[in-house]
């Protein structure tokens, strides 16, 4: 789904802070992050997607302790990445959609719900991860007027989507973007629960702080 171009990239950055010497900080990000998320197991269906997740969460958005910037801009500066790659990369946006499907050019389109606007998918994306009316938390990458949906994706329960929403207005509504990543690593955490206990009524489990 992601663009060569971004791929290549990505997957050099992440060998760049994930082996030798940067092994030791990966775990540590890890751990930070599964806190954060919940633990998963090899065995869940979706195991291969959640880690996506870290390692774009990992890349694009960690900040190590007595830093001022995340590891995907250290790569970008050290590698002289042309800018129009580089925008790509530091404009991501990670947020919770849904898929609508296709319209009338047969371009995938999806909601960003968060952010309350429609994106329409690149013309050369020929099959799409997710099923039309499926809710998701993912990144979306805009690059070369194309937007290209990065593999790391959290399917949600459709019984959820109520409290989503509504919960994604009360974000947006304070104008701060600082708050938006603390509530999509939290929705992700309800999910981890969820998973665990899906036997309970799914507004005992997706319960946020605020009134």
């Amino acid at each position: 789904m992601i663009h060569e171009t971004l791929r290549y990239h990505f997957d050099r950055a992440l060998q760049m802070f994930s082996s030798g010497s940067g092994y030791d900080q990966l775990l540590k990000a890890k751990k930070i992050y599964f806190d954060l998320v919940g633990n998963i197991n090899e065995e869940d269906e979706d195991f291969e997607n959640r880690m996506n997740s870290f390692n774009e969460w990992f890349l694009l958005q960690y900040i190590e302790e007595g830093r001022s910037q995340t590891f995907m801009e250290d790569y970008l500066t050290a590698n002289n990445v042309e800018d129009y790659i580089a925008e790509s990369f530091k404009n991501h946006n990670h947020s919770f959609f849904e898929f609508l499907g296709k319209n009338l050019k047969r371009q995938f389109t999806i909601k960003d719900i968060l952010h309350n606007k429609k994106i329409i998918m690149a013309a050369d994306l020929k099959d799409f991860p997710v099923l039309k009316g499926e809710i998701f938390l993912g990144r979306v990458i805009e690059f070369r007027e194309g937007n290209y949906l990065m593999p790391g994706l959290c399917l949600l329960p459709q019984e959820s989507r109520s409290i989503l929403k509504k919960q994604s207005r009360l974000v947006i509504k304070q104008k701060n973007k600082e708050l938006e990543l603390p509530f999509l690593l939290n929705i992700e955490k309800l999910k981890t629960k969820w998973s665990h206990y899906d036997h309970v009524d799914i507004s005992k489990i997706f319960v946020f702080g605020n009134k």
